[in-house]
């Protein structure tokens, strides 16, 4: 059993990722989760607070920052400045979040509600066709043309 106290940050990232043992990738990954959380909480604060989100934002923000630290695990250790892992990995991290919030106020990323709206859409073509439509007559024919493609494709799932 994983023990926090005994890991640095960097060895729970290393562990979330081991699939070898899954069950102590959980454990790391939730240790991590809860080593972080608070930190990133404060920063995703400030940053919704600035740019006029609300706090569900900023904490459906720090799910994905999350999300994104154990599917891509992309941090380094050696562009770190000096020997302090812990603070060079909650700097990637609100870097991570920073990006993300930014998506969620740009629009980019859809909340939780919008995310049942997008599984709705994948299943009705003529939706998607609305949504993404330009009103340029040319771009919106060969979008016509790649949705009639795309629900081939669909009938055949």
């Amino acid at each position: 059993m994983i023990d926090d106290n005994e890991l640095s940050g960097w060895d729970l990232l290393e562990k979330m990722t081991d699939l070898e043992n899954p069950n102590d990738a959980r454990v790391a990954f939730r240790l991590f989760c809860a080593r972080y959380s608070h930190r990133l909480l404060r920063y995703a604060g400030v940053c919704c607070d600035k740019w006029g989100l609300s706090i569900a934002d900023g904490e459906r923000a720090i799910d994905i920052t999350f999300e994104r630290a154990l599917r891509h695990h992309s941090f380094n250790p050696s562009k770190c400045d000096g020997n302090d892992l812990d603070k060079g990995i909650e700097i990637w991290l609100k870097r991570i979040l920073h990006n993300v919030i930014y998506d969620i106020k740009a629009g980019r990323l859809s909340n939780l509600e919008a995310k049942e709206e997008c599984m709705e859409v994948m299943r009705n073509t003529e939706n998607l066709y609305d949504l993404w439509a330009t009103g340029n007559e040319e771009d919106d024919e060969r979008l016509k043309k790649a949705m009639l493609l795309l629900d081939e494709k669909m009938k055949g799932m």
